[in-house]
């Protein structure tokens, strides 16, 4: 079976997530700091009188900062349910289809903080792309999704 996923880029890694999920993608813009937020909460975007909370992956992970590709950085509107958020990316690269054939677990050797977010590993016209599990991502202690069982 083949899936349909969108590609980005966060420090030259290439990471995806599936297509059903990606409601829009938008350039940066604007965020209102929220204080008291966890580090890699960027603030809040207003999208068309929307208002939602972007997250920043480059935080989440550790990455160094860089100014390199602002102005290609764009920000992924993800359903996560019952929610949406915004995920800031360095660049988005496109939709890939991947064979199920292609798809690997991660490797034992991943840091184990990492392999909670990355569900899978795809191997594209010798490429690897890591698949996101957005709602390991996303913990319920951030308040931006409720917690399991939490109404």
């Amino acid at each position: 079976m083949t899936s349909q996923y969108v590609v980005f880029k966060l420090n030259n890694d290439r990471f995806a997530v599936e297509i059903e999920r990606v409601l829009e993608i938008i350039h940066a813009q604007a965020v209102f700091k929220v204080p008291n937020s966890p580090p890699y909460i960027d603030g809040l975007i207003n999208l068309r009188g929307k208002v939602y909370s972007q997250f920043n992956l480059r935080k989440k992970f550790n990455l160094p900062n860089t100014d390199d590709n602002l102005q290609n950085s764009k920000v992924l509107i993800v359903n996560l349910g019952s929610s949406h958020i915004g995920i800031s990316v360095d660049s988005v690269d496109g939709i890939v289809q991947i064979e199920d054939e292609s798809i690997e677990k991660t490797p034992s050797t991943v840091a184990a903080n990492a392999k909670n977010y990355i569900k899978a590993v795809a191997k594209v016209n010798d490429n690897l792309i890591l698949l996101l599990d957005l709602e390991a991502l996303v913990e319920p202690s951030s308040g931006l999704i409720p917690p399991v069982g939490v109404k």
